[in-house]
């Protein structure tokens, strides 16, 4: 079987948590909305439509050209857009452009990249958020 994307969704190359979703749902007899813990919109498992491929497929490609390991996504959405490039959002239409539109739209691609598995999550950092502290809390031997 091979979908719109061009992947065999079985091959154990290839991981497609929607196929694996509707799979479970009709494996269990239930809806695959049942199976959700989240909005249907943020929920891991509900990625990898065709237009999940689609917008991943447009991430790996950028990030290839522009990112690199350790690089936090903001300074992806800078280096593209201050490439000196005609870079095309995955539409093939609207180009890619220091705005929040840009920003937001690479936002959309990054999760099912990550999801789909075509980018390594760990490959990115994220600044915003110190190391925690742990002062005054205190575990004790004994009660």
């Amino acid at each position: 079987m091979t979908e719109e994307n061009g992947h065999n969704p079985y091959d154990p190359e290839v991981f497609n948590p929607n196929i694996w979703l509707k799979d479970m749902a009709e494996n269990l007899g239930v809806a695959a909305r049942r199976l959700l813990v989240l909005a249907p919109q943020n929920d891991p498992f509900n990625r990898g439509t065709a237009a999940d491929w689609e917008r991943a497929k447009w991430f790996k490609d950028v990030y290839r050209r522009y990112g690199h390991k350790d690089m936090h996504l903001r300074r992806l959405h800078y280096r593209i857009a201050n490439s000196g490039d005609t870079v095309l959002l995955w539409d093939g239409v609207a180009q890619y452009r220091n705005d929040k539109y840009s920003w937001q739209k690479l936002n959309e691609a990054f999760t099912p990249a990550r999801v789909l598995r075509l980018v390594d999550a760990y490959d990115f950092t994220e600044n915003r958020v110190k190391n925690p502290r742990y002062e005054g809390m205190r575990v004790y031997d004994k009660p």
